[in-house]
Parts: structure tokens; sequence; C-alpha cells
């Protein structure tokens, strides 16, 4: 992603701060960056809980390694496991990946790393064709209901739900992804609405085996990419004009939030509030 992308809660913690004259923020530089041999430092991910504590990675020499921030302690998590998600309680969910070996969706909790498994194997592709057995964790909410992707016995790599301690398949749609899910269960993603569109997303949410189509902001794409418990989603849409904004949909209506220089914008999470965080560009050329 372009380097001068900003995150907008920035821009909006700022804004307030001149408003009011009394706030005062301080920054502080998360410590998961790994200095490499080549002299870089690679990080990603940081998602937060209501507690503040983050999680993230850092790319080594020898693999990849994950971390957990909190209360000014970083501590390292397990060896070639990826944090994708944090909720209130301090469970972490991801992807542990052995090179070689397994890439499996995995939670961590209290010093334990626990794989949830996978939908199944999908069948091998020539020359090998060695079966494929992975999955990859992408989010959870309080209640430890996680979701992501995974190998299915029917081929391609399907969204899937761990809950209870079982792994299932939500029948959402083809071309399914899950990107978030809330405390009551309620899915978001995006989807082949219709197999008419061939490849053109739509954002849904999925509850109780239903989906919901949440339309665009008029062009042809959406995409769904978190939840809060009151169901308002927020992700990226097009425009009429093709422009890829932040959306913000609620009560079956889709918002457009707009975006620093009309240079397209992304929403990547949302709180209970309604309040917005994402990316936008802001020397006003379009994201890419």
């Amino acid at each position: 992603m372009n380097s001068k992308l900003k995150w907008l809660i920035g821009t909006w913690l700022l804004i307030q701060a001149i408003a009011v004259h009394a706030q005062t923020y301080t920054a502080i530089e998360l410590p998961f960056a790994v200095g490499l041999s080549d002299g870089s430092d690679t990080m990603g991910g940081t998602p937060i809980n209501n507690a503040g504590q983050v999680v993230g990675f850092s790319f080594t020499q020898s693999g990849t390694v994950g971390y957990l921030y909190s209360n000014g302690v970083t501590t390292a998590l397990a060896n070639d496991f990826i944090p994708n998600a944090i909720n209130n309680s301090g469970e972490i969910a991801g992807t542990s990946s052995t090179p070689g070996v397994v890439t499996v969706a995995a939670v961590y909790n209290n010093g334990a790393l626990t794989s949830i498994g996978t939908l199944g194997s999908e069948p091998g592709y020539p020359p090998s064709n060695v079966p494929v057995n992975e999955s990859y964790g992408v989010s959870l909410n309080d209640g430890g209901q996680v979701v992501g992707r995974s190998t299915a016995p029917g081929g391609g790599e399907p969204p899937f739900l761990y809950s209870n301690g079982s792994m299932t398949a939500p029948n959402i749609g083809p071309g399914a992804q899950a990107a978030g899910i809330n405390n009551g269960g309620t899915i978001v993603g995006s989807f082949i609405p219709s197999p008419a569109q061939n490849d053109l997303f739509h954002a849904y949410v999925y509850v109780n085996g239903s989906v919901t189509d949440l339309g665009t902001l008029g062009g042809a794409q959406s995409f769904g990419n978190a939840i809060n418990n009151a169901g308002q989603v927020t992700g990226t849409a097009q425009t009429a004009s093709g422009q890829l904004d932040a959306f913000l949909s609620s009560n079956g209506q889709m918002k457009d939030l707009g975006s620093l220089n009309g240079s397209g914008s992304i929403g990547y999470g949302i709180n209970t509030l309604g309040q917005v965080v994402g990316t936008s560009n802001v020397d006003g050329n379009s994201l890419d």
C-alpha cells in the first residue's frame, strides 16, 4: 500500500485536539518491527481490543514472529504464528504456519496455541497432485467464535465458522470470503451475488443461515471488512464514477463516508458508536 496512506482516525484525533485546546495525545511506537540484515524493518497487523491490547507481527530472517503489546510490555507469541484479531478477553485468532509442513487457523490464549483444524482437504493439482489441507483465521468475537477460510473436499477455500469446538462452512454463496464477526455471531465479508456477475463482489452480512446483500454506492462492487455489535458494517464500495470509498451500512442504508481530497478510501474497523477507522490518500492520488 502507498506509504503516504494515513489512518483516518489519526486525522480525526488531530481535529478534535485543535477544537477543544485541552486534549493531548501520545504516539507510542509499537516494538513489533525487527531489524533484518538488509537494514529494513517490516511489520504488519495492529488489531486492538477495549483494554488497549494490540497484536501484530514482523518478518525475520528465521520466520514470522507474532507479538502482543499490553500495558507497555511486548510479548512474543508462538513461533510462526500470525495474529489477525484479538477479543476483549485477550484471545487471539490467527494462522500458525510451519514452512513446508502445515498452515492452519489457530487461537492463542494464556500462553497456549490451539489449532482449530480445517474443513477438509481439497484435491491436489498437477504435477504433484498432493491434496492441500489448510486454513486461515481472520477474526473472532468475545465468545471465541472464529471466522476465516479453509480448504474443503469440494475444492476452493470457502469461509468457515468455528464455534463451540466445531468448524462448519456457512452457505453464503459463490466466491464468499469472511472478514469479521460480531458478538451476535453475524458474519460480514464479500461474495459474488449472481453467477451472471462473474468476478464482481458485493458486501454481505450472514446471520442465522440468511445472507443479505448490502449493495454498493452506485458502482459495480463492494467489500465488507468489519461489523460492530449493532450490526453496522464498514468496508469499501464503488461509487457511480468507479471510485472506491469507505462506507457505513446501517439499517439497510449504505452511506458514502467520502475520502481525503477525493482520493478514495477504505473502512477497516468500526466500534460500538459507529465510528470508522481506515485509510485514505492525503495527497489526492487515487488508491491503488
